[in-house]
């Protein structure tokens, strides 16, 4: 399955939103963002085919620090650089469809 498949396959709620960002090391990453009166709830990953061991340990990381900093602007995971920037420009577009 590709990532337009998973994306078209996420059900959203009011105040949800999908991003996706380009240039993971395995591609795309796509994410999905509760947004409510100017603050993240939320970010889930829902679909990247990074490395488990780099990457997906990265995307474990990663929605916590944009939901305790309510931002997408956090610090990229070491080692793991171009999977953090290709999640933290998912979240920013799921933001901008806010």
């Amino acid at each position: 399955m590709n990532a337009a498949d998973d994306a078209a396959s996420v059900e959203l709620a009011s105040g949800e939103y999908l991003g996706t960002g380009e240039g993971g090391m395995g591609g795309d990453i796509t994410v999905k963002v509760a947004y409510a009166d100017g603050t993240i709830t939320s970010v889930e990953v829902v679909s990247a085919k990074e490395t488990p061991e780099i990457g997906g340990e990265a995307l474990k990381k990663l929605p916590a620090l944009v939901v305790a900093a309510n931002s997408a602007d956090v610090d990229a995971v070491s080692g793991a650089t171009l999977t953090s920037t290709a999640f933290c420009a998912a979240v920013k577009d799921a933001v901008s469809q806010a």
